[in-house]
């Protein structure tokens, strides 16, 4: 940026035209006084009257501070408005999405690789809500199959004295998990043990005893999932159980037989064949037993979901390793004659490593959050410049810098990303953390507090002062307030948190530069108009950073 003006450079005359047919459609906005187009026919620089040289195909931008100002510094509820009405987001019809998300399962360890899950879930879900969308946040409860009989076959075995009763030293959850890993080890060594958990597996359905014991495990372990997405603050509009589809797959597979989309090998599995990508899967769609398999169910509920929601999109936020069952989920659905296989969307998410004991146990969530909770409540109290006093509020803080530092430390990366789990990273509360993103807000609603208390109010449209504002740390925090729409944008069609939680933790650094600077005062500044100018700029930062706070999840803490 040259004084008032702006240079954008062109690979040539037609990208230089293109950028300024952009700029035009949008000169209110970004306070553009006037704009020249410059073809370079020589090596040289071309230049404008008056101007510093440009070099050849650019664009120069001459810029109206006082308009720029004026169109960036309004209450947050206009900006928000305005970042819908932008070319970004201004073509978004509004749809209704169904998001599959977290979706454990009951007789396995809900572990961090959930919470990836969980939260990325749960911000898409708010970020379509904000762009217009109706949304239905969906928990696919994993209580069916193997696993299951495993787990069956390992209480009988390893689970004396286990009574599922919530007061006992260990929560149900762990209890469970427990007897989850021992059968699940003894399973991968005793072959007559894998096969005696399968038979219980498929006597589900016809005996009572395991029936019952079946559905007190599952009501009591979903009622422990409950308690745990309570701690992290997330709910769900609804939630399925893989149970629910274990009757209706026998009727897909009647129907992928008359249309000749299956066969049945020689011992008794019957297989779907499935070309991608030029190469031919064979796919089990039924055991040869009978029994439904996890993909036919998936299948099922996929038909059920669409009769009953009538999405335009359904998410489903799950491992990247599970492309190929997606991928043939897609298939057979349009197999089966459905013309909205494609409206299925795989949200596929990196592994997370580390996150294991050395006896190869996942580590619980609860755990983890548990731990680290505690070691912020210690930081909290001793902090020797924190504005929380009472144990009552310090416990409330420090779960929820404990929270922030979780999410952000996963959601900050793209959501592909294979990446090690480090306690040293987490309890980092440097930039990149949302510690950051806490204490930043909490400074900048401290500076508002201080201002009202001295009656300094924020300045808005004609009452802005351009001189307040002419340091390089009011130009760069300017030009960041400018972003969001891009941010947002590119979360929504990317489906992924990083961009946005990345935008404010760079919104962080100009801000907290900007509160530094002695350009910038606002309580000791004795001009009152420049004062208020500064306020409403602050004001601006202070509202996006509550926004994307909660877009992430979290609450904004007012004080740490």
């Amino acid at each position: 940026m040259l004084g008032n003006s702006i240079r954008i450079l062109a690979t040539d005359l037609e990208n230089a035209n293109s950028i300024a047919r952009v700029i035009k459609d949008n000169h209110n906005l970004l306070g553009v006084e006037s704009i020249h187009i410059y073809e370079g026919k020589t090596p040289e620089y071309n230049h404008a009257p008056g101007k510093d040289p440009v070099y050849r195909n650019s664009v120069l931008l001459n810029i109206n501070r006082k308009s720029l100002l004026k169109s960036t510094i309004q209450p947050f509820e206009t900006t928000v408005k305005k970042q819908l009405t932008t070319d970004l987001l201004n073509g978004l019809s509004n749809q209704n999405v169904v998001i599959d998300f977290s979706s454990p399962n009951i007789a396995k360890p809900f572990h961090f690789g959930h919470l990836k899950s969980t939260i990325l879930g749960n911000f898409l879900a708010n970020l379509n809500k904000f762009v217009g969308n109706k949304v239905t946040k969906l928990n696919y409860i994993g209580d069916w199959g193997t696993q299951y009989g495993l787990l069956s076959l390992g209480l009988s075995t390893f689970g004396e004295g286990i009574t599922f009763d919530d007061s006992g030293n260990k929560s149900l959850l762990r209890q469970l998990v427990d007897v989850y890993v021992q059968a699940n080890e003894r399973g991968s060594q005793d072959e007559a043990f894998f096969a005696e958990a399968k038979r219980l597996s498929l006597m589900m359905e016809k005996d009572p005893n395991q029936i019952s014991q079946w559905q007190h495990i599952r009501d009591l372990s979903l009622n422990e999932l409950i308690k745990s997405y309570s701690t992290i603050g997330i709910e769900f509009d609804t939630f399925e159980f893989e149970s629910e589809y274990s009757r209706t797959t026998s009727d897909i597979i009647n129907r992928l037989k008359e249309h000749k989309f299956v066969r049945q090998l020689d011992d008794g599995v019957i297989v779907a064949d499935i070309d991608k990508n030029y190469r031919m899967l064979e796919i089990p769609v039924q055991r040869s037993d009978g029994a439904s398999l996890y993909l036919t169910r998936d299948v099922a509920a996929a038909i059920s979901r669409k009769e009953k929601y009538n999405f335009d999109r359904m998410l489903y936020v799950v491992g990247l390793d599970q492309d190929r069952h997606f991928y043939c989920l897609k298939e057979i659905i349009k197999y089966l004659g459905y013309d909205w296989h494609q409206s299925l969307k795989h949200v596929g998410i990196g592994k997370v490593a580390g996150m294991s004991t050395r006896s190869g146990e996942f580590v619980l969530l609860s755990d983890i959050i548990e731990e680290t909770t505690r070691q912020y409540i210690e930081f909290t109290k001793k902090t020797p410049t924190s504005k929380v006093k009472s144990e009552e509020d310090i416990e409330i803080v420090g779960s929820q810098l404990a929270l922030s530092a979780l999410f952000v430390s996963d959601m900050r990366n793209y959501r592909t990303k294979n990446y090690q789990f480090g306690w040293t990273a987490v309890m980092n509360p440097g930039d990149r953390s949302g510690i950051n993103l806490q204490t930043t807000y909490a400074r900048l609603s401290s500076l508002i507090r201080k201002a009202s208390e001295s009656n300094i109010k924020p300045a808005f449209g004609d009452e802005l002062d351009i001189d307040a504002l002419c340091c390089v740390d009011s130009s760069i925090l300017l030009s960041n307030l400018n972003e969001l729409d891009t941010a947002l944008y590119a979360s929504y069609w990317q489906m992924d948190s990083s961009p946005l939680v990345n935008y404010a933790l760079k919104l962080c650094k100009s801000i907290n530069r900007a509160r530094r600077s002695e350009m910038l005062k606002v309580i000791d500044e004795p001009d009152l108009a420049k004062s208020r100018t500064r306020l409403a700029l602050f004001g601006l930062a202070h509202d996006q950073l509550k926004f994307i706070i909660e877009m992430i999840g979290l609450k904004p803490l007012d004080r740490v």
